[in-house]
């Protein structure tokens, strides 16, 4: 098991995945060295036994018998379920290794009962491994999901991989102790098979209720041919699995004639050259099993996919081409030809099997072993035959004893089938993105057919207002909010212009570029709130290239709420020429604060503060709603709006969620996918460390000392309003009196009338009267809750100071002439309302976000 151990380690399994991950490797194991012996023994009897012009009767031979056997296991499969079929398989299979022994041994003498037993001992070879692989990937199906499956299959897979190297690479000993007889490996294999038992029962025991789940009558579905041709995807995948099967055997073929000649020129044993040759294919296959996770992982499904027939393309095309320039030397045209069964054995084992098994996850969890026996079982089988007969009909009929022709057409042959392969394995890729993309749309659909966004009000309840004219309130409010939400080009800049009375800016005589440079100024001079939020509005009368200037010279100052603003504004309207990298950084940006939020989560879990991981919770949902309208400017906004919906619908599947983030995968480009979806994974905070460290830098703190990393973050990144809650939160865990003495200096009013009432533990009357307007205006307009703190700070003042102070600017008379009314308190004290800033907070695009 120490193995097993290094390899968890090695590869950053998961803590949940190793005690699963330990059994399903060790089962690989010992099934790779039962089916390697039983290999040796099969390819050796045949070579040495059957003529080369017969040897496709074999394919043929062992098509016949697989399907017939798979068929026997899907029949015992949906009689006994996954289990009980993969018992049955492990004990028949034992028992077909001990008679093939004994057969051999009584009779072995006889020249036709040898050639006999030659095609019986190989009938088996290819369909156990085909059972046993469908076996354990059905259990890994059962045991992860998608994501695991890209990282994990193929590690699992290594185990059979390490096996066959030992396997192979003992041969040339062993043939020593057992004088040469090398069918005496035939018993070795039955009884190793049978250890696969251990593994197996102690993961039944630990999963009995993943692994023994029955499919009821209901979700049971026939799979035959109409199924397929009613559905594209898994069309192409069988007709990718009959090319890419009738290309392996023809380059199988090619291998074996290869293999007879060698040992006839060098009276090397065949056996010999085989485990040597296999040695060096494990050790391809071992290296590759390793690699896999990542490349699947970082790569993507589409490279792994074409990777395999692509290679064997080029191979194929240089054995051909040389076959011309080196007429009668087959020297070369045998070295590209073992090439292409080098990189055909190890990386389809390793690489190609796990992304097509990962192909698969689409399939609904009822159906899948069903359509996985019936492609990668009987129509490989099928396939096989079709192969075999192909082959007879050309080595037979075509060149009779000429070896080098022989070999010279099979690489032709290659290349075509190889071909073919390729085109069929890119479109089959490119349903498969469409597959999970309408999955995805449909479950998108059904969320929204129960979805209720909330309304954002815009009336107001007259029984909860306390003003000598109710209606006058209401009038003015309404007017407020419809000029602004209404607002035409000229009618904005006239809107920017009461926060900004000393600019100058026509609309009429100057150029709208020419404004919006102008406007660029002014955000940066004027830092007040609301004035900022008008000028992002400008950004929708911009042309192409301004736009995107006036996008880039306002983001760096802006904080999330203007952020939001700014990209929904962008997003309106199409762009060309994109600045790819920067968006790319931006969003980058995005998954670093998530991973800060998610942090801050983890770190003050143990405070069970419900407000406080409310909000963080939300502002964490707002920079996912920044992320992918980030994403929609440089990828397909239809594809980012289906992953958005699924990943934050509340309660979604992890199913449909690890869906949701392989769309994502196969969409984005190499480097942002591997941040993005690991931001994006639902899974614990521990392992998404484990991953997202070694690209953030992310720290763990103490509960209050991350209480102050959230009071003294930056305000682009934060709310005021989180920044309160922390506050609270840390003045009720410690008596230290520093940090919140800062704050009693703020410019940031909630902060400082916060921090006034900790410390003399009554609040001012003047804070009191400005928090019951703002708590009833929260309650009439619901659109103005997630930005309360904004409106506290800017919009909201005591009706008896004779100024307010905007940062640097002072305006006279208060608030914006014409966008002011004046409310009283329960306590009767007045405040007055900036109206036009209320109606900017109502009428904000990023209103669609859902705030729980």
């Amino acid at each position: 098991m120490n193995i097993i151990k290094r390899i968890t380690g090695l590869f950053s399994i998961m803590e949940d995945e190793v005690k699963s991950f330990r059994l399903l490797f060790l089962q690989s194991l010992l099934i790779g060295f039962a089916n390697s012996y039983y290999y040796i023994v099969s390819s050796s009897f045949l070579l040495k036994n059957v003529n080369i012009k017969s040897l496709p009767n074999a394919y043929i031979i062992t098509g016949i018998g697989g399907f017939v056997l798979i068929k026997l296991y899907k029949t015992m499969q949906k009689k006994y379920g996954i289990t009980g079929s993969y018992k049955l398989s492990i004990i028949l299979f034992s028992l077909i290794c001990f008679a093939n022994f004994f057969a051999v041994y009584a009779f072995g003498s006889n020249k036709a009962m040898t050639i006999f037993f030659a095609y019986f001992i190989v009938l088996f070879a290819t369909p156990f491994t085909t059972i046993f692989s469908l076996g354990v990937f059905a259990q890994c199906s059962r045991l992860y999901n998608i994501s695991q499956s890209k990282r994990l299959l193929a590690l699992v897979v290594s185990g059979e991989i390490i096996a066959s190297v030992i396997a192979y690479l003992s041969v040339p000993f062993l043939r020593g102790l057992i004088n040469g007889n090398i069918y005496v490996l035939l018993p070795v294999s039955g009884l190793i098979i049978l250890f696969v038992f251990i593994p197996f029962n102690k993961l039944l025991a630990l999963n009995d209720s993943k692994l023994n789940r029955q499919i009821t009558a209901k979700e049971a579905q026939k799979i035959d041919l109409s199924f397929f041709t009613k559905d594209k995807f898994y069309l192409l995948i069988a007709i990718t699995t009959i090319f890419s099967v009738f290309a392996i055997y023809v380059v199988d073929y090619a291998y074996l004639i290869s293999v007879r000649y060698m040992s006839n020129q060098t009276g090397i044993e065949i056996a010999e050259i085989v485990s040597v040759f296999f040695f060096i294919v494990k050790v391809g296959e071992l290296s590759f099993s390793f690699l896999s996770g990542n490349i699947l992982s970082s790569k993507g499904i589409r490279f792994s996919l074409l990777l395999l027939p692509l290679i064997l393309l080029g191979a194929s095309s240089l054995a051909f081409i040389s076959g011309f320039l080196f007429d009668g030397l087959p020297i070369f045209l045998l070295a590209f030809l073992f090439v292409a069964k080098l990189t055909e054995r190890a990386i389809r084992k390793s690489i190609t099997t796990p992304s097509v098994k990962v192909l698969y996850q689409v399939a609904e969890p009822h159906e899948r072993q069903e359509i996985e026996a019936n492609i990668d079982g009987l129509l490989n089988q099928l396939a096989t035959v079709l192969a075999g007969i192909l082959l007879l009909i050309i080595s037979v009929v075509f060149f009779g004893n000429d070896m080098f022709s022989l070999l010279h057409l099979f690489s032709f042959v290659c290349i075509v089938a190889f071909a073919v392969w390729s085109f069929f394995s890119l479109k089959m890729y490119d349903s498969y993105r469409t597959k999970i993309k309408n999955f995805l749309s449909k479950l998108k659909a059904a969320s929204d057919s129960n979805l209720v966004i909330h309304d954002k009000q815009v009336s107001v309840h007259l029984s909860e207002l306390q003003s000598d004219d109710n209606s006058a309130i209401v009038r003015d409010i309404n007017n407020a909010i419809k000029t602004v939400k209404n607002a035409s080009k000229s009618e904005l800049i006239g809107l920017i212009k009461l926060y900004n009375i000393k600019q100058t800016l026509d609309i009429n005589s100057e150029h709208p570029d020419k404004i919006a440079k102008k406007l660029i100024n002014i955000y940066y001079s004027n830092h007040f709130y609301f004035s900022r939020l008008l000028i992002i509005r400008y950004l929708q009368y911009c042309s192409d290239e301004t736009s995107y200037n006036f996008f880039e010279e306002l983001w760096e100052v802006s904080d999330l709420v203007g952020k939001l603003e700014l990209i929904i504004s962008f997003n309106e309207k199409p762009h060309k020429n994109i600045n790819v990298a920067f968006f790319e950084r931006l969003c980058e940006e995005c998954a670093k604060e998530i991973t800060w939020t998610e942090a801050a989560l983890y770190d003050i879990a143990g405070l069970k503060d419900e407000q406080l991981e409310k909000e963080l919770n939300e502002h964490k949902a707002t920079v996912t709603y920044l992320l992918f309208e980030l994403l929609m400017v440089i990828y397909e906004p239809s594809v980012m709006q289906v992953v958005f919906d699924i990943i934050t619908t509340e309660n979604a599947e992890l199913e449909n969620q690890f869906f949701a983030l392989e769309l994502l995968d196969i969409t984005l480009r190499p480097g942002l996918k591997e941040i993005i979806k690991h931001v994006l994974e639902p899974t614990t905070f521990e392992k998404k460390r484990q991953i997202l460290g070694k690209t953030f830098h992310i720290y763990q703190l103490s509960p209050k000392d991350r209480l102050i990393d959230i009071m003294m973050k930056n305000f682009n990144l934060v709310s005021p309003h989180l920044k309160e809650t922390a506050m609270v939160r840390y003045s009720k865990i410690t008596d230290e009196q520093h940090v919140l003495a800062a704050f009693r200096s703020s410019s940031v009013d909630n902060l400082k009338h916060k921090a006034d009432e900790i410390f003399s533990g009554v609040a001012e009357p003047a804070y009191e009267a400005k928090l019951n307007v703002m708590a009833r205006l929260e309650d009439n307009y619901g659109a103005v809750t997630p930005y309360s703190s904004y409106l506290f700070n800017y919009a909201l003042i005591n009706a008896n100071n004779n100024k307010i102070h905007l940062n640097k600017h002072i305006i006279k008379n208060n608030l914006p002439v014409g966008y002011t009314l004046e409310m009283r308190s329960e306590t009767n004290l007045p405040v007055k309302i900036d109206i036009l800033a209320l109606a900017v907070l109502v009428t904000l695009k990023q209103n669609g976000i859902k705030h729980d």
